[in-house]
């Protein structure tokens, strides 16, 4: 069943609907003083930081816990403002993700308005949206819906990746084991959807390495291997920064975890509280073993998917020619669609890494 992801995501619109509004001054004139260049207003839950040789909007700031960044704010700079029918607008708006812990200061968005009408006339039934019957989501009145923050609707609906979260437990996970020969190895369906989210579990004799951190699902994951391996996780190795395969690392390292990052990405992965980070690179891969398995994790200069993307293999402790060797990659592959319809540049180059690691065609 879906969590209410409509409603979160409604209010996160008219929260920068908000930000947006030409009105906006008018709606805080009960919170502006004389002389005070920065108002909040704690209904609309919003800043805005005037100008002060000018006392027009600058600034319309919101802000944000993110799952990495911590603390950080929404921005949006209004600039270039010029008079239309006697009335000051701004002509350049642009949107900055900041955050103190890592000074950043990424622009999203950046884009010049060209032309501005006042008081237009829409015709009949402009603003009533699609038939609800023709509606890929439920209506839904906008409200704050616990776990799910701003900065996690943020980094999902911008990059188009939203589906909301469905309200499972540990309980409705379902798990194979799909490597003859490792049955260590497990395949973790946490989301059957097309689309939806399968994480490997890495069982050792005494531990746990858990592989990617989809963060709707942490805390169910999290509970499944302590009701059924009942042994703890040390290790987590995000395949990549993307967050829908790291926002839940917070929890990981809550959990105790160390994370398993190549050595270029240790100021990012730094930004969690209290993180440890286990790294490797293109020379010196990380190998965790035992007895019974080992996992190698493996990087290389100029990474497929993402800078800092990565893959792994696991197979036995003495493996052999004939041994199987199971391998594990995230978006290389585009889930959920056929390998001729997804990115045969970015397949061809991870393969041509596969074959100098000196895998062999057995590899699963």
């Amino acid at each position: 069943m879906l969590i209410d992801a409509t409603a979160a995501l409604a209010e996160y619109m008219v929260l920068h609907g908000n930000m947006l509004d030409p009105r906006l001054v008018q709606k805080f004139l009960a919170e502006i003083v004389s002389d005070n260049v920065i108002v909040y207003d704690s209904h609309l839950d919003l800043t805005v930081i005037f100008d002060p040789s000018s006392n027009l909007p600058y600034i319309v700031r919101t802000l944000e816990d993110h799952p990495i960044y911590g603390a950080s704010t929404f921005d949006i700079y209004l600039t270039n403002y010029k008079a239309v029918e006697g009335l000051q607008f701004p002509h350049q708006i642009q949107s900055i993700y900041n955050s103190s812990s890592q000074n950043l200061d990424a622009v999203l968005e950046d884009y010049a308005i060209e032309q501005i009408t006042l008081n237009p006339k829409f015709p009949p039934k402009f603003v009533d949206g699609i038939p609800e019957e023709e509606s890929m989501s439920p209506k839904a009145a906008p409200k704050k819906v616990h776990g799910l923050s701003h900065a996690r609707i943020t980094e999902f609906s911008s990059n188009m990746l939203w589906a909301g979260m469905k309200n499972t437990t540990s309980k409705d996970l379902k798990v194979e084991q799909p490597i003859p020969g490792l049955p260590s190895v497990h395949w973790l369906i946490v989301d059957d959807d097309t689309l939806g989210v399968k994480q490997m579990i890495l069982e050792f004799e005494t531990e746990v390495i858990v592989c990617d951190a989809a963060p709707q699902y942490s805390s169910n994951v999290i509970q499944w291997i302590a009701e059924n391996l009942n042994k703890p996780i040390t290790h987590l190795w995000p395949t990549h920064h993307h967050r829908d395969h790291s926002g839940g690392a917070k929890e990981y390292v809550e959990a105790g975890a160390k994370l398993i990052v190549p050595e270029m990405a240790v100021k990012y992965w730094s930004s969690i509280p209290n993180a440890t980070l286990v790294t490797f690179n293109d020379t010196h891969p990380y190998v965790h073993s035992d007895e019974n398995i080992q996992a190698w994790f493996m990087w290389e200069q100029q990474a497929s998917h993402a800078a800092d993307w990565s893959y792994s293999f696991v197979t036995t402790k003495c493996p052999s020619h004939d041994s199987p060797v199971a391998v594990l990659e995230a978006d290389v592959w585009q889930a959920g669609m056929p390998a001729e319809q997804s990115d045969q540049a970015l397949m061809r180059q991870w393969l041509d890494q596969v074959v100098g690691d000196g895998l062999t065609e057995k590899a699963m």
